[in-house]
């Protein structure tokens, strides 16, 4: 049987799906595969397991993966490579992940995405099918308004609480729910002795679903946390749409990723802050999974 695999390779998990026509014929998930903060051998090995776990049996006619980080040829090129050599016979298409996410929800032609996951990016296609970004710089220099930065935001307040000079205490409990953090000392442990050198941003990324919560039943500290990562991605989406030419053309807007997709606060102040900015933006959250925006690049 000859299948398109379609890859969804991002900072919390990686998902490979084998599709013959309409119909999904195999799938393998794996662990994250995001290579500036993992390493690209390591982004690479989890792909290519994932790929061959979905088209076990099959005969693969087209891969395409949509892997964070994969703007940066040092990503997407050893990615490429290795799919290349080890199905000789496929066409192979590495895209951003912001990408596969826009196309599972707009097929084709303009539109923006903003993703907001373990990191965050606001991504467009003009009209011509350029690429314009904005964001997307990864944990160390970016990432603004995405799970990482929400949970680094959250363990500062932790922090400060445990030091006396806060009184984010629903927040410091939040921390004390995933991490040793029943003082100073230990919290430092915690976030600076793990994986050799800094706690891993998939773990400081898993807080952000507990600070949502919060933010939600009324919590201040959590609620100024949320209020600035909403305008901080908001402003990914609007700068995206204005490179491409598209901020005057009523443009569709997809919100994307873990931290976006459901009916939050976060999501509701980012949809309200682009509609504001952009006029007759029409904005809505990803209802499919972005592997099917990669199947349907494959299938191109």
């Amino acid at each position: 049987m000859k299948v398109v695999v379609g890859v969804d390779a991002g900072g919390s998990k990686t998902l490979a799906v084998a599709a013959n026509g309409g119909e999904r014929v195999g799938q393998a998930e794996r662990g994250p595969a995001n290579a500036t903060s993992l390493g690209v051998e390591s982004a690479v090995a989890t792909i290519l397991d994932a790929v061959s776990e979905a088209a076990r049996g099959c005969q693969v006619g087209a891969v395409c993966v949509g892997a964070a980080g994969a703007s940066r040829r040092g990503v997407a090129y050893p990615i490429r490579q290795a799919l290349v050599k080890a199905y000789p016979e496929a066409q192979v298409r590495i895209v951003d992940d912001a990408a596969i996410a826009l196309r599972a929800a707009v097929p084709d032609g303009p539109g923006v995405v903003v993703v907001a996951g373990t990191g965050s990016i606001g991504y467009a296609e003009d009209a011509q099918g350029s690429v314009h970004r904005a964001g997307g710089l990864g944990w160390l220099i970016g990432d603004e308004g995405s799970g990482y930065a929400v949970g680094l935001a959250t363990l500062r307040e932790a922090a400060k609480t445990l030091d006396g000079r806060g009184e984010a205490h629903a927040l410091l409990a939040l921390v004390r729910e995933h991490l040793p953090a029943k003082d100073r000392e230990e919290l430092l442990s915690s976030v600076y002795a793990r994986s050799g050198a800094h706690l891993e941003t998939a773990r400081v990324a898993a807080l952000a679903e507990g600070v949502l919560r919060l933010a939600g039943e009324g919590d201040r500290s959590a609620g100024g946390i949320v209020e600035h990562a909403a305008l901080d991605l908001a402003a990914l989406g609007v700068d995206a749409a204005r490179a491409a030419g598209l901020a005057q053309d009523a443009p569709h807007v997809v919100l994307a990723g873990g931290l976006l997709c459901a009916k939050t606060p976060l999501a509701q102040l980012v949809q309200r802050r682009i509609e504001s900015d952009i006029r007759g933006a029409a904005v809505a959250r990803l209802e499919r999974e972005p592997v099917e925006g990669a199947l349907a690049l494959a299938r191109r």
